[in-house]
């Protein structure tokens, strides 16, 4: 069983072994904001983090490593549920006393590969931007999709052999830009 702990504004999540004669709690992970709804997806353990931040991690590592995996970082949104159903993910978004969405996304738009640059040779800056993504490492043009931070599809195209992207007329935010089947990079526009 996992479960979250919450002391001095420090949270954590610890497991137990609720079969066991004498149970023993082991800590997870440790050192995260006030932490709530733990969901699983195969061995990604999904969560929320200050209810702003969706958060994973792969229980199955030795160290496991949290990897945020959208951020609703405007001060007056947050994300107050959780629910995965498939290979859906789908997010209750309070926007204020009376208003709130849901919005479902698959969990494959929303996975981070922090880990594509570096194995293929591919290079995406700057980031932060302000106008231009430069690519560099391609060995043919690729297609691309631009993502906001709730997984909604912003633009797309196809990036050249050392070309670039132009996000001169996104808003200032974060967002995952996905090349072809590869996992998403993120990057801010400021």
């Amino acid at each position: 069983m996992y479960f979250t702990q919450i002391k001095y504004g420090v949270g954590k999540i610890s497991k137990i072994d609720i079969t066991e004669t004498t149970p023993t709690i082991t800590d997870v992970v440790n050192g995260l904001g006030s932490t709530f709804n733990l969901r699983f997806h195969g061995n990604d353990l999904y969560f929320t983090q200050n209810n702003a931040t969706l958060s994973k991690v792969d229980v199955t590592e030795s160290t496991p490593a949290i990897v945020d995996v959208l951020t609703v970082d405007n001060g007056e949104n947050t994300l107050s549920d959780i629910i995965i159903v498939g290979n859906d993910i789908y997010i209750s978004i309070r926007i204020d006393f009376f208003d709130g969405a849901i919005v479902k996304h698959p969990i494959s738009t929303l996975s981070i590969d922090d880990d594509f640059a570096m194995n293929h040779s591919i290079k995406f800056y700057p980031n932060p931007t302000n106008d231009f993504i430069q690519v560099s490492g391609l060995i043919k043009g690729e297609k691309f999709v631009v993502y906001d931070v709730l997984g909604a599809e912003v633009f797309d195209g196809v990036v050249s052999v050392d070309g670039k992207i132009d996000v001169r007329k996104l808003t200032d935010e974060t967002y995952f830009l996905k090349m072809n089947n590869h996992g998403a990079i993120k990057f801010i526009k400021k």
